[in-house]
């Protein structure tokens, strides 16, 4: 009799079906035929017993619960609530602490208004989304995509800008920072304006025909928070400023990255470190404000180093510019100007170290016999210890250099 187990794959179904003596023939009556028979009767019965456990575990498969796994797993953030809730694991969401890097997708399609046939379908859907965000409420969401265009990244887009004074030392610090590949060299575009036309490491300069960039000192009125005469005497670079800030707006390329930074040439600008702060939800909250936001860079007010503000606040900025008061000093002026246009002030003091905000601030609290505030970073705009998004002011190459080392080295 030919060995069933040579048999192939179709001739599965037969052995199945056979019986005893179809399988091994009929009973015999020697002594070595009815060995042969029962060790053929024995591999008989565990064909059987393999066949029938292996229907056991097919039925055991089909009525397990579907999305249930007899193996405990480590949930993700794309499992629903009840998963995570059955594995009785820790929930890592991994979209709290937003990577700066950029990855390219596609945005989602806007959905259309629902029409009077899909209203049940509506009514259900937001039913059980109300339910779904009732028991996922411990989850964190990952940050809204930041640009409207059809490519989204993780990280806010920067549009940089600077000006130069052709005569003294900011050609040097710029360059610097281009061989650095920081400051606004390290942002998704920039531009740089001066009086006379030229390259700047390969940056076009964007001329102010006619322009004198020379300004005076000034005071600053006590209506708009200075001391007024008695007080500090500041460069009065109002006058020069309303004309760059009038030639960002009317660059188009602002338009396509969500905050807009104006950096002086002697600030040691980190775009990363900012964009590590942008991504928090305070920022992210307020660039969806009707009106735009700004960046409150000292708790002394706003300091001319390094100025951020949102992308809406921007084009608020274009149609209402002609409400804002006229101030001397340019920071002070920018900052009056977007309170008077309703442009929301975001408390970021942690994120910058500005010489004129720290020794303005620790002499205000010596003189009330105070410390520091927190949040503030005393001598550190001259130490550069990290992480911080700028330090300001360093006037030769040598001392930027030096800080921009010892504050990435200290900024992890």
């Amino acid at each position: 009799m030919e060995d069933p187990s040579r048999n192939d794959e179709d001739s599965e179904e037969m052995l199945r079906t056979l019986t005893l003596e179809e399988f091994c023939g009929e009973e015999p009556t020697s002594f070595l035929e009815q060995h042969r028979f029962r060790r053929c009767a024995s591999q008989r019965f565990a064909v059987t017993i393999a066949f029938l456990c292996l229907g056991i575990l097919g039925l055991s498969l089909t009525l397990r619960p579907e999305g249930r796994s007899s193996f405990p797993r480590t949930a993700s953030p794309t499992q629903n609530s009840d998963d995570r809730e059955m594995t009785g694991l820790p929930y890592l969401d991994l979209t709290e602490k937003a990577k700066v890097h950029k990855t390219s997708a596609k945005a989602a399609p806007k959905t259309s208004p629902p029409t009077n046939g899909t209203k049940n379908t509506t009514n259900n859907t937001t039913k059980n989304a109300t339910k779904n965000a009732t028991t996922t409420a411990t989850t964190t969401t990952a940050p809204p995509p930041w640009n409207s265009s059809a490519t989204v990244s993780t990280a806010p887009s920067l549009f940089c800008f600077a000006l130069m004074i052709p005569i003294g030392p900011e050609r040097g610090l710029l360059e610097t920072a281009a061989q650095l590949k920081t400051s606004l060299f390290a942002c998704d575009d920039h531009a740089i304006f001066s009086n006379v036309p030229g390259k700047v490491w390969g940056t076009e300069i964007s001329v102010l025909w006619n322009v004198n960039l020379w300004c005076d000192k000034q005071p600053t009125p006590t209506w708009a928070g200075g001391a007024g005469a008695a007080g500090p005497w500041s460069a009065a670079n109002t006058k020069v400023f309303t004309i760059v800030w009038d030639a960002v707006l009317n660059d188009p390329r602002w338009k396509k990255h969500d905050w807009i930074v104006k950096t002086d040439a002697d600030t040691v600008f980190l775009p990363k470190s900012l964009r590590g702060a942008l991504v928090h939800t305070p920022f992210v909250n307020s660039w969806y404000q009707p009106t735009g936001s700004f960046l409150s860079n000292c708790a002394m007010g706003l300091y001319g180093g390094l100025e951020v503000i949102s992308r809406k606040a921007a084009y608020v900025m274009s149609e209402r510019k002609k409400e804002c008061p006229w101030v001397p000093q340019e920071d002070v002026w920018l900052r009056t100007c977007l309170q008077r246009i309703n442009v929301q002030s975001i408390p970021a003091y942690g994120a910058f170290c500005l010489r004129g905000c720290d020794m303005g601030m620790q002499s205000a609290m010596l003189a009330r016999g105070a410390g520091a505030p927190a949040g503030m970073c005393p001598n550190q705009f001259t130490d550069c210890i990290g992480p911080k998004a700028a330090f300001h002011a360093f006037k030769t190459p040598e001392a930027y250099r030096a800080c921009y080392w010892r504050a990435t080295s200290t900024a992890g």
